[in-house]
């Protein structure tokens, strides 16, 4: 019978102070809360990437898309950990 895949998270996931975790081999590990600046930030730059979606101009939209994405996925990678999902909301 195969060992269960089990993560035990202790703090609020998604909050400015951060969380940690036990992952499946019993390694405690600690993901950096998002800061209020940052969130907006990564909060705006997906608006941002939504919005490009619709520009006319292909170079404008590519140059605007690879920008972009970059930046939030190295943001979404320093705050998301073991297959987590992040869902960024902003006005």
């Amino acid at each position: 019978m195969a060992a269960a895949n089990i993560v035990l998270i202790i703090g609020f996931r998604g909050s400015d102070a951060g969380y940690s975790y036990v992952d499946s081999h019993g390694v405690v590990h600690h993901v950096p809360g998002w800061g209020p600046e940052q969130l907006q930030e990564v909060a705006t730059a997906a608006r941002m990437i939504a919005e490009a979606t619709s520009l006319k101009t292909p170079a404008v939209s590519k140059a605007v898309l690879s920008t972009l994405s970059s930046f939030v996925q190295e943001q979404v990678a320093a705050h998301v950990k073991e297959g987590g999902i992040s869902v960024i909301s902003a006005p």
